[in-house]
């Protein structure tokens, strides 16, 4: 059985000096110089990008394996304590002491972290609008060539449940305080702003055929049978109902065997309606 989680550290090949001990699973290691994003301008990041432009890498070396994430954490903290961070006159980019995988936000002063995104919102406010182009651009092409280079991993993760691979407990505990730092007026305000992007979205052509071409891509084929027996098949139920104007969350429901049951008061006009997957 191969171990979940690793602690792994990050070399200067320039130097070679230690400059960074992480705690990830997969590519979380690789992905520091993969998807290096020009907004990032941490220490960490900084030497990455002198070491990148020298036409070398980082040398990833993974010093401790295990299924256990709290013993994972441990070894973590161990590491940076033992190396030392810059900001307290040690030799590690790192900015916290460990044991959060990378996570700077949560269980942190709520007060600070609004401080630190707001300036964050301030910085990108002064953008010209060419430099926003830019950096989207880059982006973009970034993740065509990643998507390029994994398609078929990726593709094939997502389709058979990528969520196995990843703490659900642990992210959702990570979710839900970031939420519950937030006042009524802000929750209200932010679910606002993603119904409005959503329905924005939904009357723009081009992000409809964007959409539905990548869900098409990793969606699961279904076969559909309506109660007049007509009989449809898609590679994605999602795709098929926002084409056809369906309710995606019955049809769903339906797929997973609890679809609406007869009702004397209303009968809903999805009540004989087939679900199935089909390859």
């Amino acid at each position: 059985m191969i171990d979940k989680y690793y602690v792994y550290e990050l070399w200067n090949p320039l130097n070679n000096q230690i400059f960074y001990v992480g705690l990830g699973t997969g590519i979380r290691a690789e992905k520091h110089f993969r998807y290096l994003n020009d907004s990032d301008k941490s220490l960490k990041s900084n030497i990455i990008r002198k070491i990148l432009a020298s036409n070398q890498k980082p040398i990833i070396k993974k010093v401790f394996f295990t299924n256990n994430r709290n013993n994972a954490q441990e070894k973590e903290i161990e590491l940076i304590s033992y190396y030392g961070r810059r900001i307290n006159g040690g030799i590690l980019s790192n900015i916290t002491s460990g044991g959060d995988g990378g996570d700077t936000v949560t269980g942190q002063d709520p007060s600070l972290i609004k401080i630190r995104y707001e300036k964050r919102k301030n910085s990108l406010n002064l953008r010209s609008e060419e430099e926003i182009k830019k950096s989207k651009d880059k982006k973009s092409k970034s993740v065509r060539e990643a998507w390029g280079k994994n398609k078929d991993i990726w593709t094939n993760k997502i389709r058979h449940g990528i969520n196995h691979n990843r703490n659900k407990e642990s992210h959702a505990n990570s979710v839900s305080k970031g939420w519950k730092n937030r006042s009524k007026e802000e929750k209200k305000l932010t679910s606002q702003k993603r119904t409005n992007i959503n329905l924005k979205n939904w009357q723009d052509p081009e992000m409809i055929k964007k959409f539905q071409k990548s869900v098409d891509k990793i969606g699961i084929s279904v076969k559909i049978t309506n109660n007049n027996g007509e009989i449809f098949y898609s590679r994605s139920l999602l795709s098929w109902c926002k084409k056809n104007k369906q309710s995606y969350c019955v049809l769903w429901d339906i797929l997973k065997g609890k679809g609406p049951k007869p009702n004397k008061y209303k009968q809903s006009k999805y009540l004989n309606w087939k679900v199935e997957k089909h390859e």
